[in-house]
């Protein structure tokens, strides 16, 4: 969100050790270790987060040093009000599942992209019965979604100007997903 600052999902960083989480930016690839910038991470914040029912599911991860944004590595935007509107068309990104594990999903290991649609919260209240209005946000698509392993990474939006803001973090989904 800014040269040293990181937003992800608490539950990827929740009781690990700063040592142990990993911040690489720029890359595309995952497996390529020539591909994107490894930086250390100096701290983890969370606020409020309750593992069990996933309620305020994000993080902050602060960088031991600046990133240097380049055309390949830049700041996302933030929303500037909290309205979402229902219907929008919306993107997540990540290395994830390419299937649910049930069918033989595989990491991915360039990163993939899905376009979701941002749903009423009802939806999501009938599938996770703790799903939270406050601090959720619902959106999905038939036959795509983020699955395991995209965990953390953004939920976006294309603003009318043509820049990108992060409108959400992925938390979790349902069991069939894929992209």
């Amino acid at each position: 969100i800014n040269d040293r600052f990181i937003l992800t999902a608490a539950h990827c960083v929740y009781n690990k050790a700063k040592e142990r989480i990993k911040v690489k930016i720029g890359a595309h690839t995952i497996d390529d270790v020539r591909n994107g910038e490894s930086i250390a991470v100096e701290d983890v914040i969370t606020y409020k987060y309750d593992a069990n029912t996933m309620i305020n599911d994000y993080a902050l991860i602060k960088l031991s040093r600046s990133i240097e944004f380049s055309s390949i590595a830049s700041p996302v935007c933030l929303p500037q009000t909290n309205d979402i509107t229902i219907g929008e068309n919306v993107f997540v990104t990540g290395w994830g599942l390419n299937a649910s594990k049930a069918s033989g999903g595989q990491l991915a290991s360039i990163m993939k992209e899905a376009t979701l649609t941002t749903l009423p919260q009802r939806y999501c209240s009938i599938e996770w019965s703790d799903f939270d209005y406050k601090s959720q946000l619902c959106a999905g698509s038939i036959g795509l979604s983020a699955c395991r392993g995209d965990s953390g990474g953004p939920l976006l939006t294309r603003l009318s100007d043509g820049r990108i803001s992060q409108i959400g973090i992925v938390s979790y989904g349902t069991s069939q997903c894929g992209v």
